[in-house]
């Protein structure tokens, strides 16, 4: 993925919004926003596993000339319900 463009994000908000899986058991999704992420320029990118957290990610985005640090989190974990709204992207995992 080159460019990341609005039609890119939604696919991937799709995805991952078709795969929920449960605190501590987000494999595929961390997988897969690993995947993501990797097809990205990685010149200002660093990532890292955390052992302790199979699930986790760290991604480091270096500015060409930082001054300050800002931090994101994330949860990749989702709710245990069932989805019917029929959409093609429906969560397909939980019941």
């Amino acid at each position: 993925m080159a460019v990341l463009t609005e039609k890119n994000l939604i696919q991937i908000r799709r995805d991952l919004h078709a795969m929920p899986e449960l605190a501590l058991n987000e494999f595929r999704t961390a997988a897969y926003l690993e995947k993501v992420i990797t097809g990205f320029n990685q010149q200002y990118l660093t990532i890292k596993h955390v052992p302790d957290l199979p699930t986790a990610l760290l991604v480091r985005v270096a500015g060409s000339a930082p001054q300050r640090t800002l931090g994101y989190r994330t949860d990749i974990d989702a709710l245990p319900v069932s989805e019917k709204t029929g959409l093609p992207f429906a969560s397909k995992n939980l019941a």
